[in-house]
């Protein structure tokens, strides 16, 4: 899965070209690879990637240090002022940063790694969440307890007791949900399944919406969705739950599982349209935001960033170093939601918002086209054959996803060990999963393992694996489509999820195991199709263009998103063209022996025309340098071989010239010895038959020398 970091305003990170201080006035995606989180304090900002490895950044720092906690899975990093806290899977808290106000709950004033809390470990409690104030806290125990340390100067501390080196309890059960902000001098905690509403701490901008501005020393109650509210009037249902609350210096928000924004505190951040809906204390709808359904928000010092469920982006609050990323540098702060320009950003793709303290980050991972119609499919609760606790589900889909069986006594044991929400929020991810490294709660865990997964299971689950399973298993498929002669087998759940034609048509009538399709589509085309279905992926074996001609108008007839299928049809009909044109050009390229049929060839050849087919002009002088290049080498190898063999024959002359020498040598010795020698010839046995002749020789000299002497005399 491909992602991205989009960023905008004063960035503590990796830098970018052409600007030293990395303050960037539109989204400009940063150069980083693999990021799933991102954290922001008030002067450092955390990356963490796929493999739980953290680079940290601090403030004018240009390159930053890495560090791991070993043998801990991260689950949830959270950051203060000048402190960060780290959940792991197991239910441990690791800190990091400043604790001179112990804020992190340990005797030490500082931690330049990230060190484990022991109170929780001595009081044998394992934590489900955390949240960090500007210089506060808070730890929420699987229990329901909820714990605080650090500064209680405005009550963000929630209790009147003094700093203490440890954590202290503030709320002793039934709390499900804790938060606060970053700059926050105060937190909001939730009781009754997402119901109530409590706040405490600073308030002198009216953020804790208790119609005053005054702090609070103890948690109060300020929303309660149980009742009828005159407080705020906002378009929602009655079963609507609190699905999560944001908290900066000067404002509360508060996003309801309908997608309705609730906001108290200052002016500038709350995104309100009239004085009067300004100047009041307490919390009232966005109604900018009113039409549109928010899937997610968050906030920094002074500005906010929401994204709805069609992921368009809006900003609102302070724009002093274009925190906000719009492109007029000249405005200084947006009282409304304005509309932010993301590039690359489609409306199925995953989004994160991350916000900083001048600077905020929009993170993107580009989906496949399964992951939505399965979501939607989990949503509607349509042809559902399995129930776990008021969850309607698909046994099928499930049971592939769990890798094992869903029996009796395992919807009792869920039933029984956990709740309702918890069981919906596990099965919504299953349904919705989309190949991510880290799981959202550490309940998943507890419910991996009663399943009969593990944390590595869990964490290396993928849709399009198990999908890609489930269309190799031919036994367990239910339904067949008839073409013909021919037949191709289904499972229905498939169908239901991804074609709108064949959802419709169940719905409408009772098909029972069988259909006749009159579709006019051939075998070959369906198989494609199907493959589609279960895979996202395209596949043609022996590409036909009739077939291509079918599968061009196949998203407009079985109704279902053509993100990937058309975009993957066009690669492989490009492909196919590109190697057709290839080997035309290499058969008009064979080299021949007989130069009359070059000749015959080069004068029959069609030439290509520079303006109509670029594509044969660079492929033909494509080959041409390639025949050259090979020309080349083979003189190249020539050359290489001649230098070698003359090589050889210089040794050989040269091994020529030092054995005549030394042959000459031995007749020069041998003579010099024959001279000083003298040859007696007893028996005719003495000597070699060299030496013979040469005593021969030399008799024969002196006889004719004598001879001369005497004839002298006369």
């Amino acid at each position: 899965m491909e992602s991205n970091v989009y960023a905008f305003g004063k960035v503590q990170g990796p830098l970018l070209k052409n600007n030293k201080n990395n303050r960037i006035r539109e989204p400009a995606q940063l150069p980083l690879n693999e990021i799933i989180d991102i954290c922001c304090s008030r002067s450092e900002t955390l990356y963490q990637n796929f493999k739980g490895t953290f680079t940290h950044y601090k403030q004018n720092e240009k390159t930053g240090s890495t560090f791991v906690i070993k043998k801990e899975i991260v689950v949830d990093v959270k950051s203060g002022a000048s402190h960060f806290l780290f959940l792991t899977k197991s239910g441990k808290v690791f800190g990091l940063g400043s604790n001179e106000n112990c804020q992190i709950g340990t005797w030490n004033k500082s931690h330049e790694k990230p060190a484990l809390i022991y109170y929780f470990k001595k009081e044998s409690l394992t934590i489900a969440g955390v949240a960090c104030g500007a210089n506060t806290s808070y730890f929420l125990a699987s229990c329901g307890k909820l714990f605080s340390s650090g500064m209680n100067t405005y009550g963000e501390k929630g209790s009147s007791k003094k700093i203490s080196n440890e954590p202290i309890s503030l709320v002793s059960d039934n709390v499900c949900y804790v938060s606060s902000g970053t700059f926050a001098q105060h937190f909001c905690y939730c009781k009754g399944n997402f119901k109530q509403l409590y706040v405490s701490g600073r308030g002198n901008s009216g953020q804790l919406g208790l119609k005053n501005k005054k702090n609070i020393f103890k948690p109060a109650l300020v929303l309660d969705l149980n009742l009828e509210m005159d407080l705020i009037e906002y378009n929602s249902n009655e079963f609507d739950t609190i699905k999560k609350v944001v908290c900066s210096k000067y404002c509360t928000l508060v996003l309801l599982n309908s997608g309705v924004v609730l906001s108290a505190g200052d002016s500038k951040i709350i995104g309100r349209e009239t004085e009067e809906e300004q100047q009041k204390l307490q919390f009232q709808q966005i109604t900018a935001l009113r039409n549109l359904k928010v899937k997610d928000l968050v906030v920094g010092n002074s500005h906010a960033i929401a994204i709805t469920d069609n992921n368009l982006v809006y900003a609102w609050g302070t724009n002093s170093k274009n925190e906000l990323g719009i492109k007029d540098s000249m405005v200084l702060f947006s009282v409304l939601p304005t509309q932010i320009g993301i590039p690359k950003i489609h409306k199925y793709d995953k989004i994160k918002l991350y916000c900083g303290n001048n600077c905020s980050f929009v993170y993107t991972a580009i989906s496949n086209s399964l992951y939505p119609d399965f979501e939607r499919l989990f949503q509607k609760g349509e042809f559902c054959d399995l129930e776990i606790h008021g969850c309607q589900l698909h046994r099928v889909f499930v049971e592939q996803r769990l890798h094992t069986k869903i029996t009796n006594e395992l919807i009792n044991q869920l039933e029984s060990k956990f709740e309702a929400n918890a069981i919906s929020n596990f099965f919504k991810w299953i349904y919705s999963e989309q190949s991510e490294k880290l799981i959202p709660s550490p309940i998943f865990y507890q419910i991996g393992e009663l399943v009969g997964l593990d944390g590595e299971m869990l964490q290396n689950m993928s849709l399009e694996r198990d999908l890609e399973l489930l269309f190799a298993d031919t036994q367990s498929m239910d339904f067949t489509i008839k073409i013909g002669t021919g037949a191709l087998s289904f499972h229905k759940i498939i169908l239901i999820a991804r074609s709108q034609l064949y959802r419709g048509m169940f719905l409408s009538s009772n098909c029972g195991n069988e259909i006749q399709d009159y579709s006019g589509y051939s075998l070959k085309a369906l198989r494609v199709i199907r493959q589609f279905f279960y895979t996202g992926k395209v596949f043609i074996k022996n590409f036909d263009q009739k077939i291509f001609n079918e599968l061009k108008n196949a998203p407009y007839y079985f109704q279902f998103d053509d993100l990937d299928f058309l975009s993957k049809l066009k690669k492989i009909n490009h492909f196919k063209k590109r190697k057709e044109v290839y080997k035309e050009i290499q058969k008009n390229n064979q080299p021949n022996n007989n130069i009359n049929q070059k000749k015959s060839v080069y004068n029959n050849k069609k030439r290509p025309n520079k303006k109509n087919n670029k594509k044969t002009n660079h492929h033909f002088h494509k080959n041409r340098n390639s025949n050259n290049n090979s020309d080349r080498n083979r003189n190249r190898n020539r050359n290489r071989n001649n230098n070698q063999n003359f090589g050889r024959n210089q040794n050989k002359n040269k091994n020529k010239n030092k054995n005549m020498k030394k042959r000459n040598r031995k007749k020069k010795n041998t003579r010099n010895e024959n001279k000083n020698t003298k040859f007696e010839n007893k028996d005719g046995n003495e000597g070699s038959s060299k030496n013979e002749n040469m005593g021969v020789v030399e008799k024969v000299n002196v006889e004719e020398k004598s001879k001369c002497v005497e004839n002298e005399k006369k």
